[in-house]
Parts: C-alpha cells; structure tokens; sequence
C-alpha cells in the first residue's frame, strides 16, 4: 500500500442508492514505497522462515510505535553522510521526506480509527491475511512449476554431448544383437538437429536463437494477432505476385502470414462469440428491412455488436453484388456496388474494428477487409468487401467519386457523435439515396449509434421531411401504434434484456388492417430498428465534494484501486489531452517502482489522437507479463466503438477539450469544458462490457445532474470555413439549402465565406475557383492547405520547408514538458540551439532538421534535446503522406531542402504562413499588451514561446489557447506591412 498516496476524499466515493457499500478508500495506505526501511539482517532458518511467512497485515498502536525505532537501527548501519557534507538539495529532500511520513503516519491512523469504529478492522486484517496466503501459495506453486522446467531443460543441455557420442558410435542395426526392433530416441534426434541449424546460423551470420522463454513483447511487427497463439504456418508463394500495390504489400512480411486454414479456425473459434451478441438473433429482420427500403435508423446499444456484425450481415445478401445503373449526370451504363462503407469518427476506431472484422472472417487485413484512414490505406479495389474508414475520408472519396459507385451500402456509425464530418457526409448521403443512387437498385444508408435520437434522426432521412403520421410495429408484442414512436422505442426501466428482444418500425399498409382504421397512413421511407445491448451491472461512485485538481485524485484513485481490487481487472482513465496523460503516466511510473514485490505489477499506456499507431495498438493486445494489470491513460476516443478488453474499472475526470468559435471576433479557442450526460454514461458502459466493473467519478452527483444531455453538433460551435470549402468542391455552392441536421447560423456561415473569399478560394462571386480546388484535395484545415499552395509558388519556393513545419503542427506537442524546475532549466539550455529571433515557427523547423541529421542514435538526441520521439516518428508518417498529396496535386518532384535558412529564406517561409493565417495576427499596442488586428481582442504570448516576454511590432500564432487569460501558441514575429501583401483584398484596410 502506498504511504505516499493520500486518500482521494476524506469518505472516499459516495455510490447511488447503497448506503451499507464497503468504501473502496477505506484501505489504509502504508509509508511510501522509497521510505521504507531495510529489514535487519536475519541468519540461518530464521531468515527463510521469516520471508515465507511474511503477511501483509495492519499493525497494532504499540507495533506502529515501535516501527520508528526499527527504521533507526536499521538506517544506522548505512553510515550517512554528515552534516558538513550534506548539501541544501539534500537536506531539503530529506525534510520532504520526513514530512511525508509524518502525514502517511497520520493518515494510517485516521484510516485504522475509522475502521476501528465500524467495527470491520478485524474482519478486513482477517480477509487481508486470507488474500495474502492465497497469493503466497500461487506464488510458490508457479515458482515450483518454473524451477521444475529449468531443471529439465538444464539435464537435457548437459547430457547432448553424451547422447550425440552415444549415436556416433553405436553399432550399425543388423550387426547388433536383439535391437533390430528397438525405435530411435527422439529427444536425442531432436537435440542434434537443434544443434546443427545452429551452427547454420551462425555460419551465414545471423547469430544464436533467440531463447524460446524471452518475454512476450508489446506490438512485434512481425506478430499476426492469432487469438490461440497457434505457430505459423508459412504461407505458399503465389506463382505470379499481385499486381496490386495495396494487397501485394502489407504491413506485414509474406512470409509471417497466417496460413488460411489458420485463419479458418481463428474465425471458427470467435463464432461462439458472435453467437452470444444481442445482434445475431436480429440478423434477418435487418436484412428484411434493408430489403424493403434504402434507409435504416439503428439504435444499437452499448455492447450490442453492431460495429463488428452489421457488415458481416449484409456482405453476403443480392444486393451488395455488382450491378449496371444509368449514370444521370453522362446518361450511360456505370457499374456499381460490390462493397459496403462503414465510417466512424475516428480513426482508432476504424483501424481496430477492420482488424477484428478480419478475424472475425478469417480474412487477412486488406483484402476482403480493409481501412483507410489519414495518412495510412489498407484495402484493395479489387478485394476488399467491407471498409471501415472515418467520415472525413468518405468526404474525400465523395470529392473524386461523387456517385459513390464503389458502394453498395454506408453504414454511419456513432451517429451521435456529430462532428462536422458526419452531418456532411449523412447530408450527401440522403441526397444520393433520394437523387442518383436511388431506386430499386439504389444505395443503402445505414446509421446507427448507441444514443441516437431515433425519430430525430429518422424524421431527416424521410422523403417528405414533415411527415408526423408514423406507424410502429413492435415485433414481438405485434402492437400498432400512430404517432407514438418514442412510446415504444423507450424501453421501461422494469423490462430486463431477456425480455426485450428488439423492436422493428414500418409502415406497411397491411399494419393499418390491424389497427381497424380506414384512414390513410403516409408511408415510411425509413425503416427503424433498435437493438438491446449486453452490458454488465456497473457500480458508480461520485466524489462526495468538489475535486480541485483531478489529475491528482485520478493518481490516487488508480492505486487505490490497485491495491484494493482483485485481479483481473484493468484500469482506464479518461483525460482531456496529451500533456495530462503523460505527466500522470510518468507519476504512475515512479510510484509503481517502489511497490512491494508482492503486489502485481502495472503496465501504464496512453491512448490519444496523436500517438502512433503502432503504440496505439498496445493498449489492446494483453500485458507483458502474467499477474500484471494495465492501465491505460486515454482522452475521449476510448468511450464509443472502441473496446479495450479487459477493463473493470473506469476513472471519469468529467471534463474534455473541446473548441468553440466566436464569429463576431474570429477567434476559435481550444477549452477544457464538463462532458455531457450521454457522454458520461458512455465512459461508465467501458468497465462492464465483459464483466462486472466500477466506475469512479470524479466529480459530485449534484454536478452530474446538472451536465447537459447531449454533446452539442460540432457544427454549430466550430469554425465552419472547412466545412463550407467541402461543400462547394462538391458541388453544393447554396450552402444555405443544404440538408443539415442542425443547421449552423447565418453570422457563422457569412464568416466562413468572408474568410474563404479572403484565403482566394471563392471568387467575388462566391464561387469556389482553382485554388479553392487544390485547397480541397489536401487533408487539411482550409489555413494550412493555403499556406502550402503559396510554398508551392515558384517565387516563394519552399514547399518542403513548409511541409515540415505543417507536420510538426499535425501532432499535439513535440517537445516534452518537464515537471521539475531543474528540468525546465536543463530543457531550456539544450534547445538554444534551435532558438530564431523569428519565433516558433522556424524553431520547429530546426528541430526536425536535427532529428533528420541523425543517421542513428534518433532516440539518445531526442532525449537530449528533450524532444519527443515518440511524437517525431509520428511527424515522419505524416510529412511522408504530406508529399504524397503535394507531388499529386502539382505532379513536379520536391526539390531537396537547403541545408541552412538564411534570413530573406526565413522570411519567405513565414510570409506563407501568413497567407493562411492573417486572421490569427495582433500587433503591439501602446500600453506594451497585445491585441488581435481582426476583434481587437487583448491577447499575451503563452510562456511555451521562444518570444515569451520580448516586445515585437506584431505577431503571427497558431493556436488561441484560454486558461487564466487568453494566450496566443506557437508564435512568430511578423512585420505589419506583410499583412496588406498576405490577404489585400481583406486587410487593405485593417492597418489604417
């Protein structure tokens, strides 16, 4: 137990309706794990005897009075150093020390008093005496079983020699007597055979083998996720290579490829699986529906299946096959279908359920299933039959391909999320489903969520938007009701999920027969569907009063549980960013160091937007040693679609960033805001979908009830520029008639225009023109794709300077942030190297120019420099498809990077960016604060910057971040006459 981890509330978690609950935080903690005290020194059989019968155990008043004296006597034989010697460092650690252990010894006693006085301190010392000696015996047993294995293998190592001179000499068969039926010893054979390919090996240079007990390591590249951990088969070698790039190259070597019926008994083993979700029964009233019309609203609970089953479902019905269309824009035959689309909001989600779904089918990954998310494809044109991918790269695809000829069927996946991706792309998708793709043989729409509005949502896909009469059919009462969906669509808070078996709505004209009614019913044109889920009883703790700091309590709250939960049983804690989990993660780290050898060890993993795939696929694959629990540090990706197995136990902090935009100043800032009701129960369903988990809140019930129900549309408190620029490449130029869910306001889309017109990608008429175009293609926000068109100028020639820069943007923070003052002193001194009186631009440009220059050793500069590797690799992925996209766009080779940045160089690279980012600019005024030229609005330097503190005649930043006062990130000096030049038609006027 740790001394050092204070209790996280004085009455620790408060649960709803539970009054007799045993409080989690009643554990008492011990010293911290660094203070403790060496035992004396013990001989003989008292020693051996005293370790194997060592019990983890509360300490009576008088045994705690006793314990200072033992530390003393045992500390007293370490010679300290004296006092001349000591320094203030040390002396005022020591003090730190003291001082912790005066308020752990306090809080031990408070703990054991309150204990006391319930009368549970013997009955929790006898239960934590049980625990401990079943853990001693499991201990033994699987120590016993280990030296057992080591010494087999140790005898067999030691008789080789023996054995192999044995079969050397022994006589020919037919010239021994009585052993002519005798078999030949196979351990013996195995042995020399071991040893020779051995000796192979290290003949043609590749060295030993490895040893066949090493640990098993997160993430290997070359591990296919086989679930019995079944050795491979090498696969044949096809006779003629594919000649698609895509399905010919994976990620993985050829040679490491399951073998098929590998994969066979894979899929075979997870059907039991499949069979226990609540969707599979439901199988055939989906087809049935999607049979009868084109629109499909699911509400699919948490736990139901839906991400993983809905496109197994419908891969295999008539519809999903090839078939011959009349193209209305060309008036010929195209030919269409024979793949369904399955997006989602983010790309974790779609990479991990294209993974599953593969497995699932027994498929390798990117041939009959595939992804593609930003930056990275893994599907096959030819191939692939269901692809997952997020809706940002539907919109993509809409761009080149605007009949979605590709597709039979989308399915929209957590519909409720509402980024501004998917009300775009669910607009696009009604207009093709009633315009070019619809019909008999027409597109199939499919949107599902776990807390959908449904008749919302239904009402908008309906052809006749004002329709109100509706007809519902509950299949399993065989009830008809008019005008009352929500009546039957809401389950009652009595009915269990044996019970309720889903609930199918229609319109046919035969449910009015069974009403009796001859009035006339408007038909549907969408069909609705709810589904139950399988989620286990979750219980919930609130804080019984308001947390100051939850990144403090989240630590607490982790060890706690730790120590006071069984195993199995891992840990997830959502956070708001980047920053947050990894300083909790190096917190976590230090303190698991000094735990007792006893307790399991923890596994810490962050799981955030910006990390690398190849670590992001870690928090999903099992911990590296047995007895060890993980614990995964995760933002909002980790509450819809992704499962992380495992997970008992949730700590909800309640607050996420998220950005909101004020039209009348032009600011969009990144803010820490309470999460939703919906969003809240979403991260409480993570602990019980394999189990039954906990979730601790980290807040009070009277806060919860106060949060809003929903998230509010992205759409309507975001920047909407980009949103506007998809719109018009795609053909939508009234952006006011568009089909939105939720439509944004006027004074919003007139600014989005304003400053589209004012990048160059609208023409006075409001018309998207060439640059527009070429601003379109690029994955990027409409600021930074213009910054890379102006690069690509010959007179400003820059391109792959820009591109660097645009990478290093991408990821969250590529510099760490140390907690120390030392530190943060160390850290300033080694990045004077990369410091440019022009600011923090062309900073980070020097960064990735260094980490460049590093032919080897990337990892020791980076620590160095205190740079992130783990971010810089990143970047590396994401320049890659940057140049991809740019040598696409302008179909001429990158020239190479110059090897120094002089001035009028540095000046042309910061001119571009001003191009894009002239509405993020203030100047100096004379009281010496700044102020935004568009707005007026007062803004200071973010101490992060390199100009921190200096006086500049105006400035270019990033990023308006808010925290105690508004702060302007990643700035860099600009001259005011540079303005005029970047936007004239926009900022002519501004400086007078």
């Amino acid at each position: 137990m740790l001394g050092g981890i204070h209790l996280a509330f004085k009455d620790g978690f408060v649960r709803r309706d539970t009054a007799d609950l045993v409080n989690v935080f009643s554990i008492p903690p011990v010293p911290k794990p660094n203070n403790i005290a060496p035992a004396p020194s013990e001989t003989g059989t008292n020693k051996g005897r005293n370790r194997k019968n060592k019990k983890v155990e509360l300490s009576s008043p008088t045994q705690k009075e006793d314990s200072p004296a033992t530390s003393q006597q045992s500390q007293s034989t370490k010679s300290p150093p004296t006092e001349s010697t000591k320094s203030k460092r040390q002396e005022k650690k020591e003090r730190k020390k003291a001082e912790w252990d005066a308020k752990c010894r306090a809080r031990e006693d408070e703990a054991r008093s309150l204990a006391g006085k319930e009368g549970k301190l013997k009955e929790f010392t006898e239960g934590l005496q049980r625990k401990e000696e079943e853990k001693a015996k499991r201990i033994s047993g699987a120590t016993q079983k280990n030296r057992t294995e080591v010494q087999q293998l140790r005898f067999a190592q030691s008789s080789l020699p023996e054995k192999k001179a044995n079969v050397q000499t022994k006589p020919e068969p037919e010239t021994m007597a009585g052993d002519a039926g005798s078999a030949p010893d196979a351990e013996v054979d195995f042995l020399i055979s071991k040893k020779k390919r051995q000796r192979e090996r290290e003949l043609i240079g590749s060295g030993p083998a490895p040893s066949a007990k090493r640990k098993r390591k997160l993430g290997e590249p070359d591990s296919f996720p086989l679930l019995d951990n079944s050795p491979l088969i090498p696969s044949p070698k096809p006779p003629n290579p594919s000649p698609n790039p895509v399905a010919s190259s994976p990620s993985l070597p050829q040679s490491n490829l399951p073998h098929k019926a590998q994969l066979r008994a894979q899929s075979h083993a997870l059907l039991k699986q499949r069979e226990l979700l609540p969707i599979w029964e439901h199988q055939h009233d989906l087809r049935q529906a999607l049979r009868e019309k084109n629109i499909l609203v699911m509400l699919g609970e948490t736990g139901s299946g839906k991400s993983t089953q809905i496109g197994q479902f419908l891969v295999s019905e008539p519809w999903v096959k090839k078939q011959r269309i009349n193209d209305p824009r060309t008036g010929r035959e195209v030919l269409v279908g024979g793949c369904i689309a399955i997006t989602q909001p983010r790309r974790v989600a779609a990479v991990n359920l294209a993974r599953r779904v593969a497995q699932e089918m027994g498929v390798h990954l990117g041939d009959d299933v595939g992804y593609a998310v930003r930056f990275d494809n893994k599907s096959s044109i030819e191939k692939t039959r269901i692809k997952f991918l997020t809706d940002g790269m539907l919109l993509q695809e809409l761009l080149h391909d605007p009949l979605l000829k590709r597709y039979s069927a989308v399915v929209v996946d957590e519909a409720h999320e509402r980024t501004i991706g998917t009300d775009l792309a669910m607009g696009f998708l009604r207009g093709l489903v009633y315009g070019a793709r619809g019909g008999e043989k027409g597109l199939k729409l499919i949107v599902m969520s776990a807390t959908i509005e449904v008749e919302r949502m239904a009402r908008f896909f309906e052809r006749e938007k004002d329709m109100l009469e509706e007809t519902v059919v509950d299949r399993e009462g065989d009830r008809f009701m008019a005008n009352g969906v929500d009546e039957v669509l809401e389950k009652s808070s009595s009915a269990s999920e044996e019970e309720f078996t889903g609930c199918h709505i229609d319109s046919d004209e035969d449910k009015e027969a069974a009403d009796g009614s001859e009035r006339e019913v408007s038909r549907s044109t969408v069909a609705r569907f709810q589904v139950p889920g399988r989620q286990f009883p979750i219980e919930l703790y609130h804080a019984p009063e308001p947390v100051a700091d939850y990144v403090d309590a989240a630590l607490r709250t982790v060890f706690q549980i730790h120590y006071g939960e069984p195993m199995p049983g891992d840990i997830l804690v959502f956070l708001t960013g980047q920053d947050e989990i990894e300083a909790l993660q190096k917190l976590i780290k230090e303190y698991a160091q000094g735990m007792d050898k006893n307790v399991p060890k923890m596994c810490v993993l962050p799981l955030y937007a910006a990390l690398p795939q190849v670590l992001q696929q870690k928090v999903f694959q099992h911990a590296p040693e047995r007895n060890m629990r993980k614990v995964i540090l995760a933002t909002n990706i980790a509450e819809t679609s992704v499962t992380v197995s495992g997970v008992r136990y949730v700590v909800d902090c309640g607050k996420v960033k998220t950005k909101r935009y004020r039209p009348r100043i032009g600011l969009e800032s990144l803010l820490v805001t309470p999460v939703s009701k919906s969003s809240a129960m979403q991260r409480a369903g993570r602990a019980g979908r394999e189990a039954a988990g906990k979730c601790f809140r980290l807040f009070t019930e009277e806060n919860f009830l106060t949060l809003a129900d929903t998230t509010v549309p992205e759409i309507l408190r975001c920047d909407v520029s980009s949103a506007i620029l998809t719109l018009k490449s795609r053909g939508q130029d009234d952006v006011l008639g568009f089909d939105y869910i939720d439509a944004p306001s006027r004074e919003s889309l007139s600014k989005g225009l304003e400053q589209l017109f004012a990048l160059g990608a609208l023409d006075k008429t409001g018309k998207i023109n060439a640059m527009g175009r070429k601003m379109a293609q690029l994955p990027l926000s409409p600021g930074l794709a213009r910054v890379l068109v102006a690069a690509a100028e010959p007179k400003m020639d820059c391109l792959s300077e820009a591109i660097d820069i645009i990478a290093a943007l991408s990821v969250e923070n590529i510099f760490m942030t140390p907690q120390s003052e030392d530190k943060r002193e160390e850290m300033k001194e080694a990045q004077q190297e990369f410091e440019r009186r022009e600011g923090d631009h062309l900073m980070l440009l020097l960064v990735v120019r260094g980490y460049d220059a590093q032919q080897s050793h990337k990892k020791l500069w980076a620590e160095k420099h205190f740079v992130n590797d783990r971010a810089m690799r990143s970047l590396i992925e994401a320049r890659k498809q940057l140049r991809h996209y740019c040598q696409r766009l302008s179909s001429i080779p990158l020239p190479p990077p110059p090897q120094t940045i002089t001035p009028d160089h540095g000046v042309r690279i910061l001119k571009c960016f001003l191009k894009g980012f002239f509405h993020n600019t203030a100047r100096l005024v004379p009281d010496g604060s700044y102020r935004t030229i568009m707005g007026s609005q007062p803004v200071g330097i973010h101490p992060s910057s390199a100009l921190f503190g200096k006086k500049l005649e105006a400035i270019m930043y990033n990023e308006f971040l808010y925290t105690t006062k508004p702060f302007a990130r990643l700035v860099s000096a600009i001259q005011m006459d540079w303005l005029v030049d970047a936007s004239p038609m926009y900022l002519g006027g501004a400086e007078a």
